[in-house]
């Protein structure tokens, strides 16, 4: 935008907080009312399966506001209860601290889903002996602005907590737990454990706030930037909308210092991305009446992105089977490992897999017995969900056919007979809670489609195997 230049002079962020106060006049704040949601949660730590946590939070959020009207949620509160988690800490733990993530869904009316976080810091505590329900105190959240930008109901909800601890003995020192994955991870300053919570399982993430949003009724005044949706690498400022005379709108810059992150926008939310975690941000918002007039300074605003999440890796063993239910029938037994990295924060994981070729010994057409080696190759990795104790996973396999016998006599086969589609195998597990740590039976369907390449009689072979609704069952146990 030719002629968009920004002044060249910056007074220090106090002068510019009294310009913002004085110049631009005090917001105007919609109603607000603490909304808290309580809530049971079980957690995950240490190999301790299913620990219950008593869970309650309360921050200010309007029951009614205006689209694109910024609002702050007030300084959000937590209180909560472990039960009997210090018993896996051991006996020699004195004191514990940290932190504690608390992630927030807000869900808009078309089903888009905004990420927000507060961190609550834990000061260091003691630790009684043979202590059982254990409370932490913590101190209170950072307000954080935010405006919506969806008409209609949007809610607020509780999916998941993570905590980062550090344990102590009585003469100061730091106590390993080197047996587990998460302290080979992050063995490194205070992060020696992580515990994630989520709702018991089957649960839906816990109700915090139900607000209705309606379009806005004309001019916001003053004008003022808030930030919102504050994630390791991103964050999302606004301000409100102005109207000038003639029916202009002004024209606005956005800085981070020096640095200009959005030249022009005529919008009146931007989103920042590509920020870096565990950094402080100074951002300045600047506005002008049209090309050639001298920019004017709109407000500001400071945030600090969180830390990133720590990714947690593990690694299984697969052992199961596979059921054929085409014109082809019979089992193929399966083994093979999994590599996963787990996002401990948002639950998501990406996994490598591996499966070794077998040979199932099978029955086409209700009385021909057909040997056939199969190798199942994945295409992607592996990509799914563990939240609430339920692990979900989808896998892009190639199916091959190297070698099919009937009565011992080869019919099919080769290094190109393959089934001419990739298959998508969707498994879950069967468990009632789902422990990364022990892991667990998993299951699932696939189908297989037409063959192709697999000689003379691939015209034959191909519609015995073809076929959906065919079952899998696998096993994980962590890898030693």
């Amino acid at each position: 935008m030719r002629g968009f230049q920004r002044p060249g002079s910056r007074t220090s962020r106090g002068l510019r907080a009294i310009f913002a106060a004085t110049v631009l006049g005090a917001a105007v704040a919609p109603a607000a009312h603490a909304s808290t949601v309580s809530a049971s949660f079980t957690c995950q730590a240490l190999g301790i399966a299913a620990t219950p946590m008593a869970f309650e939070l309360t921050a200010d959020y309007p029951t009614r506001i205006e689209k694109g009207q910024p609002f702050s949620v007030g300084t959000p509160r937590v209180a909560l209860t472990i039960d009997n988690v210090t018993g896996a800490l051991g006996p020699d733990v004195a004191t514990v601290e940290g932190y504690l993530m608390t992630s927030l869904d807000r869900i808009q009316p078309t089903g888009r889903i905004s990420v927000d976080a507060i961190r609550t810091d834990i000061a260091q505590q003691a630790v009684a002996a043979g202590a059982g329900d254990f409370t932490l105190d913590l101190a209170a959240g950072k307000p954080f602005p935010q405006a919506f930008s969806e008409i209609g109901a949007n809610e607020v909800r509780v999916p998941r907590v993570w905590f980062s601890l550090m344990a102590k003995r009585v003469d100061g020192s730091v106590v390993r737990f080197p047996e587990t994955a998460e302290d080979r991870q992050f063995d490194l300053d205070w992060r020696t454990f992580s515990i994630v919570c989520t709702p018991v399982p089957s649960a839906p993430a816990p109700l915090l706030a139900s607000v209705e949003v309606t379009p806005a009724s004309g001019t916001i005044e003053p004008l003022f930037v808030t930030e919102g949706n504050v994630t390791p690498t991103s964050a999302t400022i606004c301000w409100p909308d102005k109207e000038l005379a003639g029916g202009l709108k002004e024209i606005y810059a956005v800085y981070n210092g020096d640095t200009v992150l959005v030249e022009s926008t005529s919008r009146f939310c931007e989103t920042l991305t590509g920020l870096t975690p565990g950094t402080t941000y100074e951002i300045e918002v600047l506005a002008t009446f049209g090309e050639e007039s001298p920019m004017s300074r709109v407000g500001i605003v400071e945030f600090t992105t969180p830390a990133a999440p720590p990714i947690i890796e593990y690694a299984y063993t697969l052992a199961g089977s596979a059921t054929l239910k085409t014109l082809v029938k019979g089992s193929l037994p399966l083994t093979g490992s999994i590599g996963a990295k787990l996002d401990v924060l948002s639950g998501a994981f990406t996994g490598e897999l591996a499966l070794n070729k077998t040979t199932g010994n099978l029955t086409a057409l209700g009385f021909l017995p057909v040997s056939a080696q199969v190798a199942i190759v994945p295409t992607a990795p592996v990509a799914g969900t563990l939240q609430s104790g339920v692990l979900k996973a989808t896998a892009k396999v190639r199916i091959k056919l190297p070698k099919v016998t009937v009565f011992g006599v080869e019919i099919a086969g080769g290094a190109n007979c393959q089934a001419k589609q990739i298959s998508m195998i969707a498994l879950q597990s069967t468990q009632a809670q789902f422990q990364p740590l022990s892991g667990g039976p998993i299951a699932g369907t696939f189908s297989i489609s037409d063959l192709s390449g697999c000689g003379a009689l691939t015209g034959i072979v191909s519609p015995l195997t073809a076929g959906k609704g065919n079952a899998i069952l696998l096993g994980l146990t962590p890898a030693r």
